[in-house]
């Protein structure tokens, strides 16, 4: 909703929960920071994703936590082998984004024999090398 749209600021960090490798259906979560400063808020997005392995696109469909539809993302996804990643796209429905840019890291030891699965982070901040 425009209301929700409002009072998100630049600062997100998006946590990817879990990942089907096989299908690449992606359930996330979209943390922000207020714009009104109420730090007592629930200031979080769940998004629903789809990553098409074909092409690296990954589209999110995000809601508040009333289950209401906020918006879509549309972008693509770059992974580097040492585990760092880019994900960068457009809000269609927003003639005020003109886009956004996440860089994070992902775990590469879940895709060695016997490792566990964990969550992947991905933080709109400068550093993320921590």
């Amino acid at each position: 909703t425009n209301s929700t749209m409002s009072q998100i600021s630049d600062s997100l960090t998006l946590y990817l929960n879990s990942i089907d490798w096989i299908n690449g259906d992606i359930n996330a979560t979209l943390s922000y920071y207020s714009e009104d400063g109420n730090s007592n808020d629930n200031n979080y997005l769940m998004a629903i994703g789809d990553l098409n392995f074909d092409d690296m696109t990954l589209n999110f469909k995000l809601y508040d936590m009333y289950g209401e539809y906020v918006l879509t993302a549309n972008g693509f996804i770059t992974v580097l082998s040492c585990g760092k990643l880019i994900y960068s796209g457009i809000i269609p429905s927003h003639d005020e984004c003109t886009g956004f840019i996440f860089q994070g890291y992902m775990n590469m030891d879940q895709f060695n024999d016997n490792a566990a699965s964990e969550s992947v982070v991905i933080d709109n901040n400068e550093n993320t090398d921590t």
